[in-house]
């Protein structure tokens, strides 16, 4: 090339569309991951006051049944963890899907049959990953509960320390807690081990893709229909459309721990409301009687039998018999109802 045969004005054209490119592919970026938090963010606080909503109305036979650390764990630790899962999955699924369309749009443009090669047999990567992601789902689902149970365990050890203390359940309550945590242990292992195979898997399916379009294309060169240097371009593209599967499966991981953890709290909002039955009181005196009352979550096992006491007004203290109350925890029983 010659001397003033450089044609400087189409550099500069060039060098600023890739300027305006660059920066506009980085305000995207960053409207992406304020918009992908923001709801992130609104889908967490929603389920939390939604949860804490149908806590104030599920029947008290829930609240007992369920240890509260455990309750507490849902809340708190599984919300942040469909938080975190959703947060890492929504933004690379949307770059993926970017990449997808533009990636099919240029090989399509170069040559038709290879491109829909890479089409049809790019998924199969998918297909395993769901595959694995079946026996992934059920660990991360029992790991949840175990975490929610040791939660629960070391809630009722802080509580009720003192009474623990008193009855010398110290070694015994240790012993209880390695169990749960080596439990936790074993699962977490388990479900991180089947989890981890599946980004090497989907790997090796799109580098199997690869390689058979790599193969056909050289027939098409040989045939004349396509250049080397087309078809190294097509690879290029190939390569970059096989990318989103594979960071898609890298981040299947969180995906389905997000997915056990919310199945967790949704069945505390899925629980039945207690009905709350209004009735009017008409001349009431103040005196408070209860005769031959049952009283359990369940017909097999009865807390209180055929209870029968009677308070009279102004009074916190009166007349019980039961066949499963003690005469001195009477006062205390009473005063839950005053």
């Amino acid at each position: 090339m010659g001397e003033n045969q450089v044609d400087f004005e189409k550099i500069y054209k060039v060098v600023r569309n890739i300027l305006i490119l660059t920066m506009l592919m980085f305000v995207v970026k960053w409207l992406v991951s304020v918009i992908n938090n923001k709801i992130i963010f609104s889908i967490s606080q929603n389920l939390r006051n939604d949860v804490l909503r149908k806590l104030q109305k599920v029947p008290l036979k829930y609240i007992d049944s369920h240890p509260h650390g455990e309750i507490v764990s849902r809340i708190i630790s599984d919300v942040d963890q469909v938080s975190d899962g959703l947060l890492l999955g929504f933004t690379q699924i949307f770059s993926g899907i970017m990449t997808i369309i533009l990636t099919i749009f240029f090989m399509f443009s170069m040559n038709r049959k290879m491109a829909w090669i890479v089409v049809i047999l790019s998924p199969l990567s998918l297909l395993l990953a769901k595959y694995i992601s079946k026996k992934t789902y059920t660990l991360f689902k029992r790991q949840s509960e175990i975490r929610g149970e040791e939660t629960g365990f070391v809630n009722e050890m802080i509580t009720n320390q003192k009474t623990i203390l008193a009855l010398g359940e110290e070694d015994k309550n240790v012993k209880k807690f390695q169990n749960i945590n080596q439990s936790l242990e074993k699962v977490s292992v388990k479900a991180l081990f089947f989890s981890s195979i599946t980004n090497p898997c989907t790997r090796f399916v799109n580098n199997m893709v690869y390689i058979v379009v790599t193969l056909f294309g050289a027939f098409i060169v040989i045939a004349g229909d396509l250049t080397v240097g087309g078809l190294s371009c097509f690879l290029n593209y190939a390569n970059q459309y096989t990318k989103p599967f594979n960071e898609i499966s890298s981040v299947m991981t969180e995906l389905q721990n997000a997915m056990a953890c919310l199945s967790r709290i949704l069945k505390i909002i899925d629980e039945e409301e207690e009905v709350q039955g209004e009735k009017n009181l008409r001349n009431v005196e103040g005196k408070v009687v209860f005769q031959k009352i049952d009283f359990g979550y369940s017909e097999k096992e009865r807390l209180i039998k055929n209870l029968n006491f009677s308070i009279e007004p102004r009074t916190k203290s009166g007349n019980c018999w039961s066949n499963w109350l003690w005469k001195n925890d009477f006062d205390e029983f009473a005063n839950a109802f005053l």
